[in-house]
């Protein structure tokens, strides 16, 4: 068993992020500002005290940690899931094989779940140099992995997690792999496509080139599905020093690239995957680019928006400081959005070392950042997006950093949460042990407290841009409303669209009890023109907007929306699986697919009360499960 502290958390500027908890040997507090002292949670004991501006900060550290791990050189999160990479951990008698650590959230408590290491690891692996997670699927790389009699060539292991047991279904090295590739320095993972960097792959004849190569799996089975490399690569580029994935979309970093005259700069490449062949898509660059930026050392990826981390970039008159650069895709073009800094950076910050994404939030870690007095303790910037339009919102500091904590060397976002590394943190006796620290947004919404069922949920929804709420002033969420047949129509239209979704204006011709002047008449129209809806009676043609919205209708709508307007699901067959839907009821096919998609588990008792409304709160679980929302 291990401790658990809760801790004030350093803001610049007020957070619209957050996140969960872990352990630490010596819990610490302090007030800052104006904010109350922070949270102390034990073992047996629990003192909870709100702070300021509703937000927490959790430590984590391995329940079995000692001097020199390294815990968090990497980070990832997925949901109420967290993995941290300890790159140098001993394992038995092999000095650096290492290891991970799954942290898992239940409310508003962190605690560790299991520790991940190679079946055939041994001394010197570095395995948790990297790490990646999507859902029940965690990959780790281990880039100094020997494979054969090629040294350092380099592998990367997927674990799988049943029920709270994670097992390792695969190890993954590259086809062509030979020593010192370096395969697993970086890797990433969306659904079913796992993607690892090979920087010191050479191509053809160009040493360090780099490479980046594709898995995918199909059942149980993992088999490479390309191999990617930039087609104007040249020696020492050391692509696939970073990467990141998105569905069908894959960015790789080559931090080393020359660009024009300019020795490493650096650049990042666009793939784009149609069926099961790779092409690139396009050349990501700084528009303001100097020699040895450093540009493309770190990168992530959220649908149609990349983020690139140039840690060395000269800003102003501060050598090194750092910068992240937002690129944005319209269609099939990318290009440069904003550039972000830190209005306090100073030289040799290294802002930029780690990045994430999740929806309209950018996460920016600033491992060298001098705090107080305190040379690279390290921190992380949180940027927000309004429209095209960037603003700095929090700085995050530990709240027991100290200097050399290299805090902000890795980074991670989902939804509402932000993880930072802090590897080189000394805990208790153990310098250089490491950790990590969590974030957690109490509360966005006025009437959603964090102990609410669903306060995860509708967090998430809200973080994903498809809800604002049902009250601006106060922010409020009515998570106990039904939701209307109105309010569905927008809610799916901007799950299959995305969050930034306008559709088309309405006629008002279309139904007769939903008029041009009718506050969703446009996206009621297109859910009718996407065959998701056929209305609530067909003649005369109504859609019957302010009706509630029953769980059996639910069904048909999500399973629509997420397979397309000519899905239907297979027969019921003999059992619905719920007691109270016979395999005569109208939906019973749509109720028994949705079960089966892990979507929905009834509603207590192995039933599904197919004619109880749906209120917002379970809507937003729904969506988030449908849309697999971050």
């Amino acid at each position: 068993m291990f401790s658990k502290s809760f801790f004030s958390i350093s803001l610049i500027l007020v957070l619209l992020l957050g996140m969960p908890g872990g352990v630490i040997t010596s819990p610490a507090s302090r007030s800052v500002s104006a904010m109350p002292a922070g949270l102390l949670q034990a073992v047996l004991e629990t003192t909870v005290q709100p702070l300021d501006a509703s937000y927490v900060e959790q430590k984590v550290t391995a329940s079995d940690g000692a001097v020199g791990d390294l815990f968090g050189i990497s980070v990832a999160l997925s949901g109420d899931t967290a993995l941290v990479g300890v790159m140098s951990d001993d394992v038995g008698a092999n000095a650096d094989q290492g290891s991970a650590y799954v942290f898992t959230r239940s409310g508003s408590i962190c605690s560790q779940q299991q520790k991940l290491t190679a079946s055939d690891g041994v001394a010197g692996d570095q395995f948790g140099y990297s790490v990646a997670l999507a859902g029940d699927t965690a990959l780790v790389g281990s880039y100094g992995d020997d494979v054969g009699g090629n040294a350092d060539q380099g592998s990367a292991y997927v674990f799988t997690r049943s029920g709270t047991a994670w097992s390792q279904q695969t190890k993954l090295t590259a086809s062509d792999g030979a020593a010192n590739d370096g395969f697993g320095l970086s890797v990433a993972l969306s659904g079913d496509t796992a993607l690892m960097g090979a920087y010191g792959d050479d191509v053809g004849g160009n040493a360090d080139q780099g490479s980046a190569y594709v898995f995918t799996r199909t059942g149980t089975t993992w088999s490479q599905q390309a191999k990617l490399t930039a087609p104007d690569g040249a020696a020492g580029d050391t692509f696939g020093t970073s990467a990141a994935l998105s569905d069908d979309t894959a960015l790789v970093g080559a931090n080393h690239a020359a660009v024009g005259g300019n020795s490493n700069q650096g650049s990042a490449y666009v793939f784009t995957r149609s069926g099961t062949t790779w092409n690139q898509q396009t050349k990501l660059t700084a528009s303001d680019g100097s020699a040895y930026d450093n540009f493309g050392f770190s990168v992530a990826l959220s649908v149609n928006t990349a983020l690139v981390g140039a840690q060395d970039d000269t800003v102003g008159a501060n050598n090194e400081q750092g910068s992240a650069y937002v690129f944005t895709r319209s269609g099939t073009t990318w290009s440069q959005q904003t550039k972000l800094t830190a209005a306090d950076g100073s030289e040799y910050n290294d802002f930029g070392s780690s990045v994430a994404l999740s929806g309209e939030t950018a996460f920016v870690g600033v491992l060298k950042d001098p705090v107080g007095g305190n040379a690279y303790q390290g921190s992380a910037y949180v940027f927000t997006r309004s429209g095209v339009t960037w603003s700095l919102q929090a700085k995050l500091t530990a709240s027991d950093g100290a200097a050399g904590d290299l805090f902000g060397r890795s980074v991670a976002l989902s939804g509402d949460t932000a993880l930072v590394g802090a590897y080189r943190n000394d805990v208790g006796s153990n310098d250089d042990q490491g950790s990590a620290y969590f974030y957690q947004l109490q509360q966005t919404f006025a009437d959603v407290p964090a102990d609410h069922w669903a306060f995860t949920w509708i967090d998430r929804l809200y973080a994903a841009g498809i809800t604002s709420g049902c009250s601006t002033n106060p922010i409020l969420y009515c998570p106990e409303q039904s939701v209307t047949r109105a309010q569905m129509a927008k809610f799916l239209e901007k799950g299959i669209n995305g969050s930034a979704y306008t559709p088309p204006a309405g006629t008002g011709t279309v139904f007769v009890d939903v008029p041009l002047s009718y506050w969703a008449v446009d996206w009621i129209e297109k859910l009718y023109a996407d065959g998701i809806t056929s209305g609530c009676i067909l003649s005369p043609l109504s859609y019957c907007p302010d009706d509630p919205v029953t769980r059996a209708q639910m069904a048909k709508f999500l399973l629509k929306a997420e397979h397309g307007a000519s899905y239907t699901p297979p027969d019921a067959g003999d059992s619905t699986g719920f007691g109270d839907v016979s395999t005569s009821h109208w939906a019973a096919a749509w109720i028994k697919q949705l079960a089966l998609e892990g979507i929905t588990s009834g509603c207590g008792g192995g039933n599904y009360c197919p004619d109880d409304s749906v209120t917002r709160a379970q809507m937003a679980k729904f969506l988030v499960l449908t849309f697999n929302l971050p």
